[in-house]
């Protein structure tokens, strides 16, 4: 639009240039009334093509308007269905455990910058939260630090998070996109970190190309996810990582939510933007009980009842990740024997084990699969790159060729 209307211009500035010699030279024999007349009537014509390109061109930016709301509103229901897939592969229909958070002001760099939300009690100890990770992150600025160690429920926690603002989102008709990523791949430091965080969201979410994801991330029209920081290999790109994240919420401020194990963090210092921290809590042996009675299964019963005083198998089991296990196998085979003897480390390898054959037997038994062996082959050989690697996600469609 811009173009025509600078052509346009410039093609009818150029009689009106001469016009305006002639006049000024007061050609002999040339009526000065036909000069203004025409100088006059190609003005006019210049001011109608300009107001008409400057409708046009509005019009035009409120078509885009539309298809970029279509666009975003797309974007968030294959975020939507991303996030809802990968929660029923974590949970399918186990019950929930109830997981249960504590303020960290120490990790915060400005604590009390929120007087409706203080993070200790009045007797100087930390605040404890019992209800949903959603409200915890509404009530406390939208710019949260999810602590907790490893196996405790952080990706799955941060995962529910994405579904509930998808779906609030799409009631309120929001064209604000969650995205949750993982930071394990910000490891170049010749990119920063809106560069990767582009590349990111569209490898992460089939049908969101690149124009969209950058516009995205240019407008700050997202809900900004991170999970994996500890997953980062090197502490210097750790480091690094959280100074980007800094520059960026610094450059155009967006909601955001950070998870890391509670180990990997200490040293480190929370971007300016986080207003709040919280560290899920293990579970009490109580509440691990409670859940497994839930469970409802022989197999789960089982775990539930081993003695009180066998205290290596209770601190096994005051996990979220184990207690997952234990539900997923009771679900598949309610008889599984998951208790055992030995060391804490053998005990746990054997519920593993019975998870893994569980999980093989089952696909086993379809047309066209693998002999439990192969499988375990595989998964050995899956197990040690990853390790190796430092990753703890892997898309079958996405082999990474170094391995």
């Amino acid at each position: 639009m811009a173009l025509w209307l600078g052509v346009a211009s410039t093609v009818l500035l150029i009689p009106l240039g001469l016009l305006t010699n002639l006049v000024s030279e007061r050609i002999p024999g040339l009526p000065a009334e036909w000069l203004f007349g025409l100088f006059g009537g190609t003005s006019l014509l210049v001011v109608a093509i300009a107001v008409w390109q400057v409708i046009a061109q509005t019009r035009g930016t409120a078509r885009s308007a539309e298809r970029r709301a279509r666009e975003r509103r797309q974007a968030l229901a294959r975020v939507t269905a991303a996030i809802q897939s990968a929660l029923d592969r974590s949970l399918g229909s186990i019950p929930q455990l109830t997981l249960l958070t504590e303020a960290r002001p120490d990790l915060v760099p400005q604590p009390n910058a929120l007087p409706d939300a203080p993070p200790l009690h009045e007797d100087g100890k930390p605040k404890e939260h019992k209800e949903p990770i959603a409200e915890i992150f509404d009530s406390t600025g939208q710019a949260l630090l999810l602590l907790g160690p490893g196996g405790s429920g952080k990706s799955v926690m941060l995962a529910q998070l994405c579904q509930h603002l998808c779906q609030r989102a799409a009631e309120e008709d929001d064209t604000v996109v969650p995205v949750l990523v993982n930071l394990t791949s910000w490891a170049d430091e010749h990119r920063s970190f809106e560069q990767w965080l582009i590349e990111a969201i569209v490898n992460t979410y089939p049908g969101i190309g690149p124009n969209l994801a950058r516009e995205l991330v240019q407008d700050r029209a997202l809900i900004l996810l991170l999970d994996g920081l500890d997953e980062i290999p090197a502490v210097r790109h750790r480091e690094r990582a959280l100074r980007e994240i800094d520059s960026f919420l610094t450059e155009g401020p967006c909601p955001v939510a950070i998870a890391c194990r509670t180990e990997d963090f200490q040293g480190l210092k929370a971007p300016g933007a986080i207003t709040y921290a919280v560290e899920i809590r293990r579970p009490t042996r109580e509440q691990a009980k409670a859940f497994l009675t839930r469970l409802g299964t022989p197999a789960a019963y089982a775990v539930r009842d081993v003695s009180p005083d066998d205290r290596s198998w209770w601190t096994m089991m005051r996990s979220a990740i184990m207690l997952g296990l234990v539900a997923r196998v009771s679900a598949a085979d309610a008889n599984a024997e998951l208790v055992s003897e030995g060391s804490p480390s053998a005990r746990r390898r054997h519920i593993i084990s019975v998870y893994v054959d569980t999980l093989l037997r089952r696909r086993a038994g379809r047309r066209g699969g693998f002999a439990p062996e192969q499988g375990r082959r595989w998964l050995a050989w899956l197990a040690t790159w990853m390790t190796r690697h430092n990753s703890t996600e892997f898309y079958v469609d996405r082999l990474p060729a170094a391995w």
